[in-house]
């Protein structure tokens, strides 16, 4: 195998391709198959160059089309190396750098991470690298393992359409809802670690709990095609957080469920990547009974303003603080108590539609008011309690935040009255 690529190109589909070695699954894989996990296989042929990865949650394949001399290749063939150490070294050449990789094999594999031939993982030789650009040539090399005992994935097993959708808008939903969900477990039956993904009365939902809040976002009608009736599945956060960064914005994303493996696939300009997703999706929180909830306007606040008294009451208590809704001086009041830090009472202006006091988290309140993009947000509270609240903003009117009130403890149970 020998190929000539520009540094850019050559970037793009390694981050594409590799995304599932790259994932923390994979490399926290401290066994002999972790050297398998954490590789990217390269397969060149005359009209194209593939980049593949896999792990048991998620496999990406991202196929570049030979097309315009942006690839030249002087000889076919495979190689399978460590896809972050690739990726790290082509960040740092030039970015008008063309990288040339060259296939070098021993006249013996060698086994490495095991005495047992029959256990260990058979490297063939070396990745030979060059690159080249004005202003200088770098050359390393990296161990090549046995392509052959990575088996690619069927992507054409994919099941059936569940829908079709413009990217931008796609990711736009993603990257609201995904900071709400418990991010960093690989544990794809831990529903709290997963976004849902669902139709209902006939639109596309994404929806991110952890039982005490959640994030709603409904893709615009206008944008999603093909829309299968009654689908849901749960996709693990982490392996979201780290697919969203390899899809481009333009074009489409199409999705398939194989219900039969619980297998996800989406596709995208060349890019194919699958997903295992959780069983225990009847235990996750019922999106249809939360969006049957009727709320009622309780107040109108500056993002800024919001923002800023937030962060001042958190830094005396981060689980949750007091909020103080006064109709007849417009203010918001926000009293944070902590056993072991004075007690502090900031102030802002809000148009207040009722008087009210309630127990509300602080750092998650903080964190998801930074996903907002309207300068204004409207408060609501249910219709008949004050046991949770809905956040939204004209800016952002496909995305809808929800909240559980706390218990009240005994540092703010004096501050409450019968009201």
């Amino acid at each position: 195998m020998k190929i000539e690529i520009r540094r850019d190109d050559l970037l793009a589909a390694l981050n594409k391709g590799g995304v599932a070695a790259l994932s923390e699954y994979a490399q926290s894989d401290t066994t002999n198959v972790g050297l398998y996990l954490k590789a990217v296989k390269i397969v060149v042929n005359k009209t194209s160059v593939s980049f593949e990865s896999a792990n048991e949650l998620m496999c990406a394949k991202y196929v570049l089309a030979i097309k315009d001399d942006n690839v030249k290749v002087s000889e076919e063939g495979s190689s399978m190396v460590p896809a972050k150490e690739l990726i790290e070294w082509v960040k740092i050449q030039s970015s008008d750098a063309l990288i040339t990789m060259a296939l070098k094999k021993h006249d013996k594999p060698e086994i490495v991470g095991s005495v047992d031939s029959d256990d260990g993982i058979r490297k063939l030789g070396n990745l030979h690298l060059l690159s080249k650009s004005k202003q200088v040539g770098v050359k390393w090399s990296l161990d090549s393992f046995d392509p052959s005992t990575s088996k690619s994935p069927d992507y054409s097993q994919n099941g059936e359409k569940v829908f079709t959708v413009n990217s931008a808008s796609f990711l736009q939903g993603l990257s609201k809802v995904l900071p709400l969900g418990e991010g960093k477990s690989d544990d794809k039956d831990n529903i709290f670690c997963n976004i849902l993904v669902r139709e209902y009365n006939k639109k596309l939902y994404l929806m991110a709990t952890n039982q005490h809040q959640c994030g709603i976002y409904n893709v615009d009608d206008k944008q999603v095609t093909n829309l299968k009736a009654g689908f849901r599945f749960l996709i693990p956060t982490v392996l979201l957080n780290a697919s969203i960064k390899t899809m481009d914005e333009a074009g489409e994303i199409s999705a398939h469920y194989n219900d039969a493996t619980k297998k996800v696939f989406l596709s995208q300009n060349g890019l194919d990547m699958r997903f295992g997703v959780s069983e225990k999706i009847d235990k996750f929180s019922p999106m249809e009974r939360i969006l049957a909830i009727k709320f009622k306007d309780a107040a109108t606040i500056a993002k800024d303003d919001f923002v800023k008294v937030l962060t001042n009451a958190s830094m005396v208590n981060l689980s949750a603080v007091l909020f103080n809704f006064s109709t007849g001086k417009n203010l918001l009041e926000i009293m944070a108590v902590s056993e072991n830090k004075p007690m502090v009472t900031v102030k802002t202006n809000v148009v207040a539609k009722m008087d009210f006091k309630v127990l509300w988290g602080s750092q998650e309140l903080l964190k998801v008011l930074k996903i907002f993009e309207s300068k204004e947000l409207e408060i609501k509270v249910p219709e008949n309690h004050f046991k949770s609240m809905l956040v939204a903003g004209k800016e952002d009117s496909n995305f809808t935040y929800f909240s559980l009130a706390y218990d009240m403890s005994d540092n703010y149970s004096k501050y409450f009255n019968d009201k």
